[in-house]
C-alpha cells in the first residue's frame, strides 16, 4: 500500500472517529435513551439517559442480553415489537407500559441494521399521566353533561306535561261554564220567557208593549247564552274529532263574522290525543279571529295534513294586508300578538312550532306544527 493510500486511509479513519465522537456526544447529551443491540440481543451501547430511565447501573448492562436485564419485556409488547422490527427489517414504533421495577410508559423507535438493532427510548410517563387525568376529567365532564342533559330533558317533559294539562284544564273549565249556561242559566231564562208570555195575556193592554220588550230581551239573552255555550265548548269538539270540529268552526265563522273559510283536510289526520285536538282547535280559531280583525279580507284557507316527520301541520292563510314577521313578536301589548305568542309558546312546549310567512300587502300564512307520537289515527282504526 502506497504512502498516498495510507494517508487517505488515515484521513478516512480520523473522519470516522470524529463522526463517531460527534454522534456519541449527541447521544450522551439527549434526555432520551438510546441503546444498540447486536444480533445476539446483547447490549453493546446505552447512553447515560438510558441508564437514568431504566435505573440499572452501567456495569450491569453492557454485554448483557437485553431479555435478562429486562425479564418483564419477554411477556410484553417490547419482545414482540423488537423481533418484528428485525423480521421485517423495517423501523417499528410502539408505546408500551413496563411494570416493576420501572413502572413507566416508554415510547420506542426500533431501527434494524445488519449489525443488529438500534432502539430510541423516550419516557412518556408524565404525558400518560396527564392524558389519563384528562381522560378522567373528560369522563367527569361527560357525566355532568349527561346528568344536566337528562335534567333538562326531564324538565322539558315536565313543562310539556304542564302545557298539556293547562290546555285540558282550560277546555274542561270552558265545558263546565258551558254546562252551567246550558243546564242552569238557559233553563231559568226559558222559564222566565214562559212566565212572561203568560203574563202578557193577563195584564192591562197599556202594559203589554213594555212586557213584550222584556220578553224580547229575555229571548235575546237565551240566544246569546246558546251562542256563548257553543263558542265556549262546541259539542262537536267534545266528540274528539278535529276535522269535524273544524268543519263546525268554518260554518260558525261564516254565520257569525261573514268570513268564508276554505277547508282542506287530508285523509286520516284525526288524532287520539285530546290535548292536541283542543290546542289545535283553539289556535286555529284564534288565527281566524285575527283574519277577521286585521286582514281586511272576508276569506281565508285552512289546510290540515301530516308532514314527512309525522307532525300534524295546519296552515291558516289569507290574502289580506299581511304583516312584518320580524316584528310580530315585538307587539306584546297587542291582543293579537299576545295570542300568537301564547300559541307559539304552547306549541314549543309540546315540541312543535308556529311559523309565519308574510309581508306587508301580500297576505299571511301561519303554520302550526306539533309532533304526533304513539298516536293511532282514528280514521285508520275504524
Amino acid at each position: 500500500m502506497g504512502e498516498n493510500e495510507l494517508r487517505k486511509l488515515e484521513i478516512e479513519n480520523e473522519s470516522l472517529r470524529v463522526s463517531n465522537e460527534r454522534n456519541r456526544i449527541i447521544l450522551e447529551s439527549i434526555t432520551d435513551g438510546f441503546m444498540v443491540l447486536d444480533k445476539e440481543w446483547r447490549l453493546s451501547y446505552f447512553n447515560e439517559s438510558g441508564y437514568r430511565i431504566t435505573g440499572i447501573k452501567k456495569k450491569d448492562m453492557i454485554g448483557s442480553i437485553v431479555w435478562e436485564l429486562f425479564p418483564h419485556a419477554t411477556s410484553s409488547g417490547f419482545y414482540r415489537e423488537f423481533y418484528r422490527a428485525v423480521e421485517i427489517n423495517t423501523p417499528v414504533h410502539f408505546v408500551e407500559f413496563y411494570p416493576e421495577p420501572l413502572n413507566r410508559w416508554l415510547e420506542c423507535h426500533c431501527f434494524p441494521s445488519t449489525e443488529g438493532l438500534s432502539v430510541y427510548v423516550r419516557d412518556i410517563t408524565k404525558r400518560k399521566k396527564v392524558e389519563e387525568a384528562l381522560r378522567q376529567l373528560n369522563e367527569t365532564l361527560e357525566q355532568q353533561v349527561a346528568e344536566r342533559t337528562e335534567l333538562a330533558e326531564r324538565r322539558a317533559r315536565q313543562l310539556q306535561a304542564l302545557a298539556l294539562q293547562l290546555t285540558l284544564t282550560e277546555q274542561r273549565e270552558r265545558r263546565r261554564i258551558a254546562e252551567i249556561l246550558h243546564d242552569d242559566f238557559q233553563q231559568l231564562m226559558v222559564a222566565a220567557k214562559m212566565r212572561q208570555e203568560t203574563l202578557i195575556h193577563s195584564i192591562d193592554n197599556a202594559l203589554v208593549p213594555a212586557a213584550e220588550d222584556v220578553l224580547k230581551l229575555v229571548k235575546q239573552s237565551i240566544s246569546v247564552s246558546r251562542s256563548l255555550t257553543a263558542e265556549l265548548s262546541p259539542l262537536v269538539l267534545q266528540q274528539g274529532r278535529l276535522s269535524a270540529a273544524l268543519q263546525w268552526l268554518v260554518h260558525w265563522f261564516q254565520e257569525k263574522h261573514g268570513l268564508t273559510v276554505e277547508l282542506q283536510i287530508a285523509p286520516n289526520t284525526d288524532v287520539d290525543q285530546e290535548e292536541i285536538t283542543v290546542l289545535m282547535f283553539q289556535s286555529i280559531r284564534e288565527l281566524l279571529f285575527n283574519v277577521v280583525k286585521h286582514s281586511g279580507v272576508k276569506s281565508a284557507r285552512v289546510e290540515m295534513s301530516f308532514d314527512k316527520e309525522n307532525r300534524l301541520r295546519v296552515a291558516v292563510s289569507d290574502q289580506g294586508l299581511g304583516l312584518d314577521p320580524d316584528r310580530t313578536w315585538e307587539k306584546t301589548q297587542d291582543s293579537s300578538a299576545f295570542g300568537l305568542f301564547s300559541i307559539r309558546e304552547r306549541l314549543t312546549l309540546m315540541g312543535g312550532s308556529l311559523e309565519v310567512e308574510s309581508s306587508p300587502g301580500h297576505g299571511a300564512t301561519f303554520s302550526l306544527m306539533v309532533p304526533i307520537e304513539n298516536t293511532v289515527k282514528k280514521n285508520k282504526s275504524k
